[in-house]
């Protein structure tokens, strides 16, 4: 509601300092007012597509991914799953370019295994 009240307050600001009888200028003034909202509408409905994604680590267990690197037993080491590098964690040892599951995560960290 205040974003729409500040519009009017801009329309008519616009519409005062262009002249009131001067029919072109209140179509330009409404014609950015519009542009602005719209814009402004855009915005809002990327922001709250954004707030209520869920959150995505839990969908990952299960997912194929591939070692980026040696990870050794109990260490951090890196994976490549949908083309990002993500930390992750293994209980056994597990060479560069090996095919893994995501079973699991521990904070910032995924924990994988051998498929």
């Amino acid at each position: 509601m205040n974003k729409i009240a500040v519009l009017i307050l801009l329309a008519i600001i616009l519409i005062i300092l262009t002249g009131f009888y001067s029919t072109a200028s209140i179509a330009i003034s409404l014609a950015i007012i519009i542009f602005i909202f719209s814009f402004l509408l855009f915005i809002l409905y990327k922001i709250l597509k954004i707030w209520k994604k869920k959150p995505e680590i839990g969908t990952l267990i299960g997912e194929e991914c591939e070692a980026y690197e040696d990870i050794k037993a109990g260490k951090t080491g890196s994976i490549l799953f949908r083309g990002e590098l993500w930390n992750a964690i293994a209980q056994e040892d597990i060479k560069k370019g090996e095919k893994l599951v995501i079973v699991g995560k521990d904070y910032w960290r995924l924990i994988v295994k051998r498929k």
